[in-house]
């Protein structure tokens, strides 16, 4: 149920949960309807996902606007940043799970990173779902980043 309004969160609980949480993250991964799931995708239906999917973050607005970079376009400065945040996710190899499963054919077309301006949401496109939705922030305030989860992920 991806609506915040029903999370019980006291604020004696956020100080509590402050006080020994060092950061909270919320993932979970999600699929565009219409198109085929990564493993058997073709090079046509992970177009058609990334195409909804940056549709998509162009029209975010508020705490949710950012930026989405095409992971076959990254300059060097682009992917030294994406690494030092820990937002790039696992280049395929011979020997894992994405290429065995056939879900790293045309590595990297039509794959790509999304983050809003604040670094507190993010969207893997076209890696091992169509997207996988992280929200996260420090510290221990699970309905600020339940809130932007379910925000991210309505939008999509």
């Amino acid at each position: 149920d991806l609506d915040p309004s029903k999370l019980v969160f006291t604020e004696e609980q956020k100080e509590t949960f402050n006080k020994y949480v060092v950061s909270t993250r919320i993932r979970a991964a999600r699929n565009i309807s219409g198109f085929s799931l990564p493993t058997g995708a073709t090079e046509e239906d992970r177009a058609g996902v990334e195409n909804v999917l940056k549709q998509t973050f162009a029209g975010l607005s508020g705490e949710l606007s950012g930026t989405y970079y095409e992971l076959g376009a990254l300059t060097e400065e682009q992917t030294k940043f994406l690494l030092e945040r820990g937002f790039l996710f696992q280049i395929p190899t011979a020997r894992n799970l994405l290429t065995g499963a056939g879900a790293a054919r045309s590595w990297p077309d039509n794959r790509g990173i999304f983050h809003n301006e604040a670094q507190t949401a993010l969207a893997w496109v076209n890696e091992e779902d169509h997207c996988r939705i992280i929200s996260m922030e420090l510290g221990g305030n699970i309905p600020s980043v339940f809130q932007r989860f379910c925000d991210l992920s309505n939008a999509i």
